[in-house]
């Protein structure tokens, strides 16, 4: 069995897989490559989504290390555990316990995923928000007068702050 394994790893050490699957054709007259993805190609949902995705699954490791070790440091400090409880041990929390983590370890993670998903909307309706008093301010034309309409003079700039 050794000989059969040691051989086939040498065969395959030998072979060259880019000889195989390469085109006859140089790299610059290829065509079918893909083209990159365009910035309006996805609608924004979809963009918020995948987002929610990644921070929500990003974030279970962290948050299952963090309610370990808080349920650990409550049941050593209420006196259920004479010892403080290993959170990388297995064998540190009952079966029950361990799921019952891992369920509000995955709470913990789609609360911070969907915590960021409010955050970013409130930043991007805010970002319109100010766009659109630009546009608008814009659009208006604002006279500023250079004298005080009530004396019939122009004012002039005093050096003393009135008081």
């Amino acid at each position: 069995m050794k000989k059969h394994f040691v051989f086939a790893a040498l065969l395959l050490s030998l072979l060259r897989p880019e000889a195989v699957f390469s085109d006859s054709q140089p790299e610059d007259e290829k065509t079918d490559a893909p083209a990159p993805y365009e910035e309006s190609e996805f609608p924004q949902w979809a963009k918020d989504v995948r987002r929610l995705e990644i921070v929500s699954l990003g974030s279970v490791p962290f948050a299952a290390l963090t309610v370990t070790l808080g349920y650990g440091a409550y049941l050593y400090y209420s006196g259920s555990s004479d010892t403080f409880p290993n959170p990388f041990d297995r064998s540190s929390f009952s079966e029950g316990e361990q799921m019952k983590m891992f369920c509000i370890s995955l709470g913990a993670g789609a609360a911070v995923g969907l915590a960021d998903l409010a955050v970013n909307l409130i930043k991007r309706r805010a970002e319109k928000k100010r766009l659109e008093e630009i546009k608008a301010s814009q659009d208006q034309i604002l006279v500023i007068p250079l004298h005080d309409s009530s004396a019939g003079e122009p004012q002039k700039p005093s050096a003393e702050p009135e008081s």
